[in-house]
């Protein structure tokens, strides 16, 4: 799998220490705006342009040219930028890390953090982050994975499992032989009273798989049935018994970052089960269900980001296939929604640079697809929800760095073709999940202007304005997939700060508590999900 895209970039001025006047601007990088970190120059031919190198790496990964003349530039073509190197490296700037005061060359940066005592390191024994000063002291009082002495036997036993060891430890060994030769007879009895209960069930084994058989095609029948009655009923689409007991629709998770792969969630089965992979490897890519069909669209590709691709939900064995309409342009880290017969796409970065556009693609002939709208601003990373014929568009970023995070709120009324403006956002967040429920948009972990990763759940709601928190999520989630399957929210796969996670959770909002579900298959971010609807 390739390396998750780097958010560093190049030093701020305010860290220069004694900095007397404008640095030239062929010490900057065109592409953050700040002074050069690890320079790198192009050799184009009209003019060299200076980068910093994680700068260019990342906007490589989408686009193979050069975002100031748009020349053809790889990554093999980039070469240190030297000049840069010698006069940079004798510049002072105070340390990465906050709390230290400590001021260095820039060529000594990187070895002072790597033994400042206020670096973050990781603890072996139970994998939290502490400074590297307070490090010797978590290990031997904080750290639940340390080693203790038992205060019975003095044997040395790990923190964690030293209640199971006193237990243990307490009984009176002599007592527990005596128990033991008393119970061998009784041991014996139940032995034999298990194999005569193995000979029985065994015997109703068949029977019993049978019983179950016939179960669950009544199962599948009453469904049917439910959601025949469910059409005559005007305006419910909550998929709610009477009685209150919630209707679980299957999950479709598709690709990811470098993924193919497609997995279906089972509620009856409570299990994943693979279905056949996507033709392209679409990464922060939208999916929407429309008819029977899960559309995937756009995504991070090396080409064909304009293009969407379809399942059919009828039927586990289908292949996915090609969509005769295209997207206006390339985008990845947009937003969808469908509204009658098309989809709108909302912003998304696009080339090099996040877009303001709103795009109106039909779904039938004649597949028509152009621009209908623009938002005030610039916006990718973001999530977005349909209530009726309005859209409600949250947060995510102007420039696709950590400094442009946005708290901001639109609705997108698609029958007046316009923006407003709405309440903001409690704090700026992005690459968050969002789904709708009731009158609210729930805005679900993400990243926020520190480049901390969430566990926050954030519901926001459209109509009265107000913002409630909510339970928050039992891991730490980026770039993760959330559908509403019923009355329950389920969140799937992200970027947890270490590691890509295949690891799900949901929410029940009858109970107010988030609980695990199994795990996919693969380790998911980035990827598009709905909600399966019942198809009868």
């Amino acid at each position: 799998m390739a390396d998750m895209p780097t958010d560093e970039v190049g030093f701020e001025l305010s860290r220069i220490h004694g900095l007397r006047a404008d640095l030239p601007d062929n010490l900057l990088c065109t592409l953050c705006k700040h002074v050069l970190r690890h320079p790198v120059q192009t050799q184009c031919s009209q003019q060299q342009h200076y980068f910093c190198k994680s700068c260019i790496l990342r906007r490589l990964h989408s686009k193979k040219r050069c975002p100031q003349c748009d020349e053809v530039l790889t990554v093999e073509a980039l070469e240190p930028y030297k000049h840069a190197i010698d006069v940079l490296g004798e510049l002072k700037i105070r340390c990465d890390n906050e709390g230290c005061d400590e001021v260095t060359t820039i060529d000594q940066l990187e070895t002072h953090v790597a033994s400042c005592g206020f670096t973050p390191v990781k603890c072996g024994g139970c994998e939290e982050m502490v400074n590297r000063v307070e490090l010797q002291q978590h290990e031997k009082s904080d750290c639940v994975g340390r080693t203790v002495e038992c205060q019975v036997c003095g044997e040395k036993v790990n923190y964690r499992k030293r209640k199971l060891h006193c237990y243990v430890t307490n009984q009176d060994m002599s007592d527990v032989k005596k128990q033991m030769l008393d119970t061998k007879d009784e041991v014996c009895a139940v032995k034999e009273a298990v194999v005569n209960m193995s000979k029985l069930v065994s015997c109703q084994l068949t029977a019993v798989k049978e019983h179950l058989s016939g179960m669950k095609q009544g199962v599948t029948s009453i469904n049917k049935e439910y959601f025949a009655m469910q059409k005559e009923v005007e305006g419910n689409a909550s998929y709610e018994l009477n009685i209150g007991v919630p209707i679980k629709t299957d999950i479709v998770i598709a690709g990811g970052c470098d993924v193919l792969s497609v997995e279906k969630f089972d509620w009856l089965l409570m299990r994943w089960i693979n279905l056949k992979p996507m033709k392209l490897d679409r990464y922060l890519a939208s999916a929407f269900a429309y008819k029977g069909w899960m559309y995937v669209c756009g995504g991070r590709l090396w080409e064909g980001g304009d293009t969407l691709e379809r399942l059919s939900l009828v039927d586990d064995a289908a292949e996915w296939e090609g969509v005769p309409v295209k997207l206006p342009q390339e985008v990845f880290s947009h937003v969808s929604v469908v509204y009658q017969n098309e989809v709108v796409v909302i912003g998304g970065e696009s080339g090099l640079f996040a877009s303001r556009d709103i795009d109106k693609v039909s779904l039938v002939e004649p597949y028509d697809s152009k621009l209908i709208c623009r938002m005030p601003e610039p916006r990718m990373h973001h999530g977005a929800q349909l209530f009726d014929d309005k859209v409600v568009i949250v947060g995510g970023t102007l420039t696709g760095y950590k400094e442009g995070i946005l708290n901001s709120v639109l609705v997108y009324d698609i029958t007046k073709n316009c923006c407003l403006s709405l309440a903001p956002l409690p704090f700026p967040v992005r690459l968050m999940a969002t789904v709708a429920w009731k009158d609210n948009i729930i805005i679900i972990g993400g990243e926020d202007k520190n480049g901390n990763i969430l566990n926050t759940v954030v519901s926001y709601n459209v109509t009265v304005k107000n913002i409630k928190m909510l339970p928050a999520m039992k891991q730490k989630r980026r770039e993760c997939t959330a559908v509403l399957s019923g009355s329950v929210i389920v969140v799937m796969g992200g970027w947890n700060g270490n590691e890509i996670t295949n690891s799900a959770e949901y929410f029940d909002f009858a109970t107010n508590v988030w609980a695990d579900l199994p795990a996919m298959k693969e380790k998911r971010c980035g990827a598009p999900g709905i909600a399966k609807p019942f198809i009868t």
